[in-house]
């Protein structure tokens, strides 16, 4: 519309500055009055080639194997909206500057979106760092438990580290890792790449951890709903397009690219299936549809304050895998892991539809062992993982549906009293039938963009189905020291049943109300149980006596499972921390319901022992 009037342009004076990348141009209208709330239009004129530095690209031909991802997407058809986006769920745009650094900058950011999806952190509040990331992906670091062993990364320029480039292989293997995240506060992007972070913000210092990156394959159209139901169950994802030869349409905010490569990271927080193919410049896409880009160039360059749309069909979008981050702020306090270089990654076919994976740690005294963390390129695998010491074992199971990085909670934790060799055994078996892909770390040097990288046999090497191989598997153990704080806190609610003398512990209201509703007298809150903790109290129904009964003990479990007894799942966890003692009483007089007893009140044990109930020990332990 300012096209069409009589407009001399200012600035152009100032063009001849040879040192100037940038000119702003203002307009003065000849002949016309503006009014007092008219917005004078801006000319931003960038002088260059219009070519984006590449920021670390990592397609899948550098791989030299493909990712595997789940058929999901054929159970979400229908189900999910044609609109939807989580602008108002973001914190504000963030600037990467002239470094390249939008790797850092997108896994960041989309760790960030995850914790604010599931109530760990606001919008307002949550900002880590992405110079951090950089840092240690680029230089070595100590690591406290020693098992980098021959593993390094070299920074060997004097240019920045900040723009070596990156993907979001490096960034979930830092996350496997547990390094980071730490608060931006502690290492400030915008004090450069002059700034060298403490040694104790590698592992030390993180205010959440990641335990999962799971890997979509985004170009592929058939897989569009599994990439839409990521994005809601993580608020926003990682991506990378061709930021180079873009074409941009102003008009529409949309962005359209005919490149298969990749260049540029950022994030996906929407789409919307309507938006029109004809709204992409200079040529229209074949189909409608597009995501909603978060971009971290600080809402300067070609977006609407920081967001802009991209075709469904960008060529750019496939080359890379998307990634989302499950992140979680209830943390663990040790890593054992011997693969520090994702660049060393490759794989031994099983040649079986199971495959046995055995890998040993020196774990220290004092510590307990509370999950297993893997890194898989095959999807669909019901994976098992056995961590014993010798004499003790525990284990833990996981399902997967896309390639990427998890972590399996065990079934409860296994102390370590003395430092000693502890062996963990994951069990992958194939739900596909297909034979199971193992990763292994290459033993070797190479060198990513300006970053020279060696690797060697850390630990004492990997067995496979029962071959040993020299090479380390990237399979992490994770422990915690000494007593782990209880954090959230859950009312676990005392109910008696005045007809059979049963005592009953629910942590849902809506059960507590149903059961005062049918009779049964609520006695309050008995105790307080953490949300989650290592521990579960198994609860378990006796169809036959009316009874409930709560264990820890695994054994116990599938021993009154076995006879007869109806498994009702977790029915709270067990404190780590051990705060309050909650002892365990057995009436011999009463078999059947009411048999069973836990309080932590010295007095009503000592009445109940008086009266001729069996004291059985300490039960479990509640929050204090």
């Amino acid at each position: 519309e300012w096209a069409e009037l009589p407009v001399d342009w200012k600035g152009a004076e100032e063009y001849a500055a040879a040192d100037k990348k940038v000119y702003d141009f203002v307009p003065t209208f000849e002949g016309y009055l503006l009014s007092m709330n008219a917005e004078v239009p801006v000319a931003k004129v960038i002088i260059g080639d219009g070519a984006v530095e590449d920021e670390g690209g990592f397609q899948m031909a550098d791989l030299n194997f493909a990712i595997k991802s789940s058929d999901l997407n054929d159970n979400l058809k229908g189900s999910l909206p044609a609109t939807y986006n989580n602008i108002d769920k973001m914190p504000p745009v963030r600037n990467q500057g002239n470094e390249g650094a939008c790797w850092a900058f997108s896994s960041i950011g989309s760790v960030e979106a995850d914790l604010i999806h599931d109530g760990k952190a606001s919008k307002d509040s949550v900002d880590y760092s992405e110079l951090q990331l950089a840092y240690f992906t680029t230089h070595d670091f100590q690591d406290p438990k020693g098992n980098y062993k021959g593993d390094s990364t070299t920074w060997n320029v004097s240019s920045s580290y900040l723009s070596n480039g990156g993907n979001y292989f490096i960034s979930s293997l830092a996350f496997m890792d547990k390094i980071g995240v730490v608060n931006e506060a502690d290492a400030p992007y915008e004090a450069g790449p002059s700034f060298v972070p403490g040694n104790h913000l590698a592992v030390s210092s993180d205010k959440a951890q990641i335990k999962g990156a799971y890997m979509y394959e985004i170009g592929d159209l058939k897989n569009i709903d599994s990439v839409k139901q990521a994005i809601i169950d993580h608020n926003g994802i990682s991506v990378s397009i061709y930021a180079d030869k873009a074409y941009y349409d102003a008009t529409h905010n949309s962005y359209l690219c005919n490149e298969e490569k990749t260049n540029h990271a950022v994030m996906l927080v929407g789409w919307d299936d309507n938006f029109p193919a004809t709204s992409f410049y200079p040529f229209k896409a074949d189909r409608n549809g597009a995501w909603l880009v978060r971009n971290s160039w600080g809402g300067q360059g070609y977006d609407y304050s920081g967001y802009f749309w991209i075709s469904y069909i960008d060529y750019s979008l496939g080359q890379s895998p998307a990634f989302a981050f499950d992140a979680d702020t209830d943390m663990y306090d040790n890593v054992y892991g011997y693969q520090k270089v994702i660049f060393a990654t490759g794989q031994v076919n099983s040649e079986s539809t199971t495959a046995t994976v055995t890998q040993s740690y020196n774990v220290d005294a004092g510590e307990s062992v509370a999950a297993v963390g893997f890194l898989t390129f095959d999807a669909d695998l019901d994976v098992t993982a056995t961590v014993t010491d010798g004499t003790e074992k525990v284990n833990g199971r996981v399902s997967t549906t896309n390639a990427g990085f998890y972590t399996i909670n065990l079934d409860s934790s296994l102390p370590v009293k003395t430092k000693k060799e502890i062996t963990v055994t994951l069990t992958m078996n194939s739900k596909k039938g297909e034979n199971v892909t193992v990763l292994l770390e290459k033993v070797g040097s190479g060198k990513y963009m300006k970053m020279d990288w060696k690797t060697a046999k850390s630990g004492d090497g990997t067995k496979i189905n029962g071959t040993k191989f020299e090479n380390d598997a990237p399979i992490n153990l994770y422990t915690n020291s000494g007593t782990k704080p209880s954090g959230d806190k859950v009312d676990m609610f005392r109910m008696y049943n005045p007809n059979s003398g049963e005592h009953f512990y629910t942590g849902n209201e809506k059960e507590k109300d149903m059961l005062v509703n049918t009779g049964w007298k609520a006695e309050g809150v008995g105790f307080k149980a953490p949300k989650k903790s290592n521990t579960p109290m198994y609860r378990l129904y006796n169809a036959n006596a009316g009874d409930h009964h709560y264990t820890s003990s695994k054994e116990e479990r599938d021993h009154l499972i076995n006879i007869g007894w109806k498994d009702e799942g977790i029915g709270w966890y067990a404190d780590d921390a051990q705060g309050v003692a909650m002892y365990r009483l057995y009436n011999p007089n009463c078999i059947g319901a009411g048999s069973h007893h836990y309080t932590s009140n010295a007095q009503e044990k000592a009445h109940l022992i008086g009266i001729g109930w069996k004291d059985e020990g300490i039960g479990f332990y509640a929050c204090k």
